[in-house]
């Protein structure tokens, strides 16, 4: 890893690492799923599977992901 090695120190990447990490853990990506921008997008594809089908309250999208697809604790509040 060159995080950890003089070069890695000199050019900040310890900084970028940790932006990094920070951005894709797990609690960033849990929260970003339940985002109203996210949500309308499982809508659309969720309707693409069924031709005709009526469309689906964000809300009750929301409440199958937060309830059934993410774990709970990753449900907390974001890093």
């Amino acid at each position: 890893m060159v995080v950890l090695c003089k070069r890695g120190v000199q050019k900040n990447f310890i900084d970028k690492f940790y932006e990094h990490s920070q951005v894709f853990s797990p609690y960033a990506v849990g929260a970003l799923l339940s985002t109203d921008p996210i949500l309308r997008v499982f809508r659309s594809e969720l309707r693409k599977l069924k031709n005709g089908m009526k469309p689906i309250p964000l809300e009750q999208i929301k409440d199958m992901i937060e309830k059934q697809v993410i774990r709970h604790e990753l449900l907390g509040e974001a890093g």
